[in-house]
């Protein structure tokens, strides 16, 4: 039977990551996500990490001496190199991508090393990591994290136009999720019930109370909305037969045209912090 590593294992680990990436004249910073970042760390948490290189020709070597570094500690059992993000169905697998996926032996499925490596220049990557994130700073040799802050007013005129989006999209195709449960249909209802009204409310939720977050789905959502919102969307979230998501359809889309009828462009103040 698996088990879960033991701390020092997770210490030696981020401490020999530090030491080879501190010593790299190339790494510019090292940012560590997930569950240290919203202290949260137990036996089972992976080591996420972001590193930031001068030059795109730097992201290959050091993609390479984390492998390395992690390899001459522990022995690793799987290496996926990946292109997309974690839980895309869009994401796959190529040598030459930056996101490395290291899976050590004898601890189990759970305790894996991610680590994304981005070049200085790759601005667009680089404000969606610091947007998206809680970061905790390994070091950052030239303040980084703060340059690529997002920039409030810009944001704030992207979540005015998806805001109205949502609105015109429920207008027209809300409805969807109620027909194909009269058809009897409950696998494309459940379907439709997910993108067409879970995941916008979830997303409206997002946009007032953690607007940085805006495109995060559940991820971290009980972390990033107040206890009322994340209880609702946990209780929508688990359907256990068809009569159970027809009245999920009918509480959430209440919910959801509430949502979209209080929301106003004045609404979109983008808060220093999500709760």
């Amino acid at each position: 039977m698996s088990k879960p590593p033991p701390p020092e294992t997770r210490t030696r680990l981020t401490e020999a990551l530090y030491t080879a990436l501190e010593g790299n004249p190339n790494v510019v910073a090292v940012w560590e996500a997930g569950a240290v970042a919203y202290g949260q760390v137990d036996p089972w948490s992976e080591i996420e990490l972001i590193v930031v290189v001068a030059s795109r020709e730097a992201v290959a070597e050091a993609a390479a001496l984390v492998r390395q570094t992690v390899a001459a500690e522990v022995p690793v059992d799987c290496d996926l190199p990946l292109c997309g993000g974690l839980i895309s169905t869009a994401a796959f697998e190529d040598p030459e991508c930056p996101r490395t996926l290291l899976r050590l032996d004898d601890f189990g499925p759970y305790l894996l090393v991610d680590c994304e490596v981005v070049a200085r220049d790759d601005a667009r990557r680089l404000h969606d990591l610091v947007r998206t994130r809680r970061l905790a700073s390994w070091f950052d040799r030239e303040g980084l994290q703060s340059t690529f802050q997002p920039q409030e007013q810009p944001l704030r005129e992207s979540l005015v136009r998806l805001v109205e989006h949502l609105r015109r999209r429920h207008e027209m195709l809300a409805t969807l999720p109620q027909r194909e449960v009269r058809r009897g249909n409950g696998v494309d209802a459940l379907e439709l019930y997910r993108s067409l009204l879970l995941m916008p409310l979830v997303t409206l939720y997002r946009i007032r109370f953690c607007p940085y977050r805006y495109d995060c789905g559940l991820r971290h959502l009980r972390d990033d909305l107040p206890l009322e919102a994340f209880r609702f969307v946990k209780d929508m979230v688990f359907v256990h037969n068809l009569e159970d998501l027809k009245r999920k359809i009918d509480r959430t889309r209440h919910e959801l045209e509430r949502q979209l009828a209080e929301i106003r462009p004045e609404h979109l103040k983008l808060l220093p912090e999500c709760p």
